[in-house]
């Protein structure tokens, strides 16, 4: 299943429209291409003041605009994504804030439909030409790897115009797919009225079961999008404005008490199809939603197209890998999701075999790493809680609906000997506090295949409460089982009310668990045979649907497929295996990843040990002893060969089988003694909101404020006649303007409602938008240049008045964000303070922290960092060599020690560290300041240095053309009583937008602006790029010289290497 991630196509084609190119390389980590990393510091989450979302400011700096896709066409995208979200949020406490993958999975969608609806016969060209790229690619594959291999090497057949009407996202549970849902039919919808193919038939949504239906109604609700089950005397005039929701369990080829005819629906609906990969095992199912959607269009969902195809064969495995691998858009499956810190950790503690002797114990380690989430989550509840933590909930879980099954001409059950063991456990209490104690002191004998105890330093917590085995005996009475007298029996009652589930009870108390299966009757019927205690109960309430309810009693959930899919909670900490098969991945995973769901600190989503730095809480040393046991689900199977098999699931999947554990090493940071005396300063803004409180806006043609720059609208991205030749574009594009004749076309009012929508959206609150206001500005061509076809400015055709509407509104649009912009600036340029940097300055971090596989060859790295722990506070330390390319060491210049290093060579799998370590150009630029200043030149005499690392996102940032910026470095030289305070940036400029990059003009801001406000108290402002890229790699460089790049404060590490820190620190 690896493989298929290599057989998405379109996924790929997709990535290339922004210069990515994928085919045949591994999409994560430093090993492959990793994909958008800008866009994963969650810093870019959220909306700008302007109403777009940060992650379009972030694309855009980072040179995503390509050939293919223009920053105006990304604006544009990213306008609607933001638009439809608000949509969704209006009855929401809190509007909808994506993580980026789920705003690419909005804007690839985006880009699709709009080539879609624009122009089909274009984009299948487009597509198989891509197509026949990817294929030759593969073919020179398997040149290289040989025939036996050459079924690994995935060769498309081309598209066709038939299959380009479908869409699939292939993302993990618990990524909330059932929002992009929402917004995929306003996008939809929104693309179809736009080019004038509007939708007439249903919108229906088919999903695997009643439950999962009836939670979709809930959701629909919430985001103000009308819904209702079907009915089949729905219809008539109401067709089309209503999502309807069908189990597709109820379709078939004819309609009888409890099913529809499929061919009732016609085929040209918007069909979506939540966890897609269901109708795959079984062809009619498939059959039928392909039918609805056939002239129409169908978006998919799953968490695990991989695993369905994976247990398919032969040519079904073929045709899917095919369909699908046309057809998924995007691919944020559970290792990606995992890799970026999502969801919780998991642990596998896998016995080295089964044996009957040593099964107690295992259950009884189970039980008891159970007891210690609950404990904790009891004992810390208050502390923790901003991460959002449910109560823990222990399960078990199996690939089959029903939990008795016949081996050998036998019943047999997993579920039976979970209750033998806990009824026994509860009973024969003397054997069960010795196993505890043997448990705690690691003297059970419980290892994996390689000899290692699998509950080493499992638990810590409850060791640190100095309980005896005894009094956690009771506990575990008391918490896990909801009962105060020891001894007692345990009782499982079949409830009648309760469709099947099965109660379990200890004496007369609260249910503490519930079995959820397909056979409860035949269950209950094979457990009272079998001698365990119990009765009917009549029962109206379900207990599984109270599940998740704060002040619900369960602790214990035993269940089967019945509840795999639509079953959604983020309590699931501990989950043992059943009766786990080949076939059954799908299901495995699924629950797999409803049990790694953790809403996260602040909902980030994230796992604490996966927070970016600046997203940490000052409490995460603290918290770490508690969130480590919070944050991982224990999985633990029945039987050996289960956990063998869940394995393999996850090795599948691309995931490690984490039955090791990383250590965690903490070294602290120590300040120097100026910051202690209060005497640096610092600049901010300040009011931040002022701008929008005291300044009104007037919307005027007013082109001095662009200063000279011409807005440049490419709008040859979006036609349909830019020509190809061999393979290359041509590059000369032809340009325009509008005239009177144009203007006299548009439709005023419609361009007027535009604007104001747009202004709602970017929060321009206090612009001040006019008709006439708007004539005058298009009337101007001086401060635009268009570049499109003459034919489409041309009065031959009527349809050409449609594409003028687009520009004259793209243009308007561009015009008021740098009209905007530029007051905006203007009035924060005039708010400039000085304070003074405090110990509690953001840009001081507390401590790093090393972490090490204990797998790995890693005792020499260990022995060095457990040193650098006591020897990093001595004032004699100097450095310490952590490995070959990994120091941490004193800047003598630097406001706090130690600062990390770590070089080029990838120890990923050996050494991770936290904060993000110094890179090569950056330490160059410390080392380089450190030994010009040792050779104590006369300039720097009655001077003092100091140099503190400004943390990205955290720390100062400045807005430079809308754009976050975060200077590396601020560097104070001080003298007299004077501040001279630098920002300085070391990074490659290969990229940067030439000499007038806002970011090298950043010191004529400083210069000109901020520092005239606080001159008056001795602070002098600067800001220089110190260039890890040579003059002579600088591809945008014409006839610019290295005297003129220094003459704009870029100074060259390898150029000027002999004279540029001299320039640094010249006053």
């Amino acid at each position: 299943m690896a493989n298929f991630h290599n057989a998405l196509v379109l996924n790929k084609y997709m990535l290339s429209l922004f210069g990515i190119d994928s085919i045949g390389k591994k999409i994560i980590g430093k090993n492959g291409v990793e994909i958008f990393p800008e866009l994963k510091l969650s810093v870019n989450e959220g909306y700008t003041e302007e109403g777009n979302t940060i992650y379009l400011q972030t694309l855009l700096s980072h040179q995503y605009p390509t050939e293919h896709l223009s920053k105006e066409m990304l604006q544009e995208y990213d306008e609607n994504i933001v638009r439809f979200t608000k949509q969704i949020s209006e009855q929401r406490d809190e509007e909808i804030v994506w993580k980026h993958f789920q705003y690419l999975s909005l804007l690839f969608t985006e880009i699709y439909l709009d080539k879609y609806f624009r122009n089909k016969a274009k984009l299948l060209a487009e597509l198989n030409e891509y197509l026949e790229e990817f294929n030759q690619k593969q073919r020179k594959e398997i040149e290289r790897v040989g025939k036996k291999r050459v079924k690994d090497i995935f060769i498309a057949e081309p598209f066709t115009l038939a299959q380009l009407n479908k869409l699939a996202f292939w993302n993990a549970t618990g990524s909330g797919k059932t929002l992009l849902m929402h917004i995929n039919i306003k996008q939809y919808l929104h693309y179809a009225s736009k080019y004038n193919q509007h939708h007439q038939n249903k919108v229906l949504l088919i999903t695997p079961n009643e439950g999962l239906s009836k939670q979709h109604l809930v959701e629909f609700a919430l985001s103000n999008l009308q819904a209702s089950r079907f009915s089949k005397n729905s219809g008539g005039m109401f067709t089309g404005n209503e999502i309807e929701v069908l189990e597709i369990t109820k379709l078939a080829e004819e309609s009888g008490d409890k099913t529809v005819a499929v061919d009732s629906f016609e085929t040209d609906n918007l069909v979506l199809i939540d966890e897609g990969h269901g109708g795959m095992s079984g062809d009619s199912w498939k059959q039928y939603r392909d039918r609805l959607s056939e002239t129409g269009f169908a978006f998919e969902y799953s968490a695990t197209f991989g695993q369905a195809i994976s247990a398919a064969s032969g040519v079904k495995k073929a045709a899917f890998t095919q369909e699908y691998g046309k057809s998924i858009l995007f691919d944020y499956s559970y290792k990606y999701f995992y890799e970026d810190g999502y969801g919780k950790d998991y642990r596998i503690m896998n016995l080295k075999q089964d044996d009957a002797g040593y099964k107690r114990l295992y259950l009884t380690a189970n039980l008891l790493s159970f007891y210690q989430q609950l404990l904790i989550f009891k004992e810390q509840k208050l502390a923790l809680r901003d991460f959002l933590l449910h109560k823990p909930l222990w399960i078990f879980v199996g690939g089959k609906v029903n939990a008795v099954r016949t081996e050998k001409g036998k019943q047999v059950s997993d579920v039976l000997e979970i209750i033998y063991f806990l009824s026994d456990f509860l009973k024969n209490s003397a054997e069960s506090i010795r196993q505890i104690e043997a448990v705690i002191e690691n003297k059970a004998g419980l290892v994996d295949k390689n000899g290692f105890s699998i509950f080493e330093t499992s638990f810590s917590y409850l060791e640190s409460q100095n309980l005896s085995a005894g009094d956690i005996f009771i506990g575990i009475n008391e918490l896990v089982f909801n009962n105060n007298a020891i001894g007692a029996n345990l009782y499982l009652d079949n409830l009648k009310g309760a469709d099947g589930e099965l109660g379990l009870r200890v004496g007369d108390n609260e249910y503490f668990g519930l079995i959820n299966v397909g056979d409860e009757k035949t269950l209950y019927d094979f457990a009272v045979e079998n001698d365990v205690l119990g009765g009917e109960r009549d029962f109206s309430d379900s207990l599984f649907k109270k599940i998740n309810e704060d002040n619900s009693t369960i602790n214990l959930l035993i269940g089967s497929k019945k509840f795999t899919e639509g079953w959604s909670s983020w309590r699931v900490s501990s989950m043992g295996l059943m009766n786990v098969g080949k076939s059954e991945g799908s299901q495995i995973i699924q629950l797999f990843g409803r049990g790694v769901r953790l809403k996260g600190y602040l909902f980030s989503l994230k796992r604490s040990t996966g927070l970016d730095d600046y997203q940490k809480p000052d409490t995460i040393k603290q918290l770490r002893p508690y969130l480590k046991h919070l944050e991982t689900l224990q999985i633990f199977g029945v039987q050996a060969n289960y956990m063998e098999q869940f394995k393999a699931f996850l090795e599948e999947e691309g995931l490690p089988p984490n039955d090791s554990s990383w250590i965690s090493i903490k070294i602290p940071t120590e300040q120097k003694k100026v910051v202690r005396d209060n005497k640096l300063r610092l600049i901010r803004v300040a009011d931040a909101e002022g701008f929008k409180k005291h300044k009104l806006v007037p919307l005027q043609l007013d082109i001095r404020r662009f200063d000279g720059k011409i807005v440049e609208l490419d709008w040859y991205p979006k036609i349909d006649v830019l020509q190809k030749e061999k393979g290359t574009v041509i590059l000369q594009k032809e340009e325009g303007f509008f005239t009177s004749n144009h203007l006299e076309m548009l439709d005023w009012n419609a361009l007027y409602l535009a604007i104001q929508n747009f202004k709602a959206d970017k929060g321009y609150h206090n612009l001040a938008v006019d008709i006439a206001d708007l004539k005058a500005i298009l009337s101007n061509n001086a401060w635009y240049r268009i570049l499109i076809p003459k034919k489409d400015l041309s009065f031959d055709s009527f349809s050409n008045i449609f594409l003028w509407k687009e520009l004259a509104l793209a243009l308007l649009k561009k015009y008021i964000e740098q009209y905007y912009l530029f007051d905006k600036n203007s009035y924060n340029a005039d708010h400039i303070e000085a304070i003074v940097l405090s110990e509690s300055d953001d840009n001081f971090i507390k401590e790093y922290e090393f972490r090490l596989n204990i797998e790995a060859e890693i005792e020499q790295y260990q022995e060095r960092i457990e040193l650098l722990k006591t020897e990093v506070l001595k004032p004699n330390f100097s450095k310490i060599k952590v490995a070959e390319d990994v120091i941490a060491f004193d800047n003598l210049l630097h406001l706090y020690k130690p600062l990390v290093y770590m070089g080029a060579k990838n120890y990923q799998g050996q050494i991770q560290v936290s904060p993000i370590a110094l890179d090569d150009s950056e330490k160059q630029f410390l080392d380089d300041l450190v030994a010009y200043v040792s050779k104590k030149p006369e300039e720097l005499e009655a001077i003092e240095l100091h140099v503190l690392r400004n943390q990205s996102k955290k720390g100062i940032g400045f807005f430079t053309d809308g754009n976050g910026f975060y200077p590396d470095f601020i560097l104070w030289i001080i003298k007299d009583d004077k501040q001279y305070i630098r920002f300085i940036d070391p990074k490659g400029i290969r990229n940067s937008r030439g000499i007038n990059d806002p970011k090298i003009q950043f010191h004529r801001f400083l210069k000109e602006r901020a520092e005239p406000q606080v001159a008056k108290e001795n602070i002098m402002l600067d800001s220089y790029i110190v260039s890890n890229t040579s003059y002579l790699d600088v591809n945008w460089k014409d006839n610019l010289s290295i005297e003129d790049f220094n003459s704009e404060h870029v100074l060259f590490q390898k150029e000027n290497a002999e004279t540029y820190i001299k320039i640094l620190l010249t006053i």
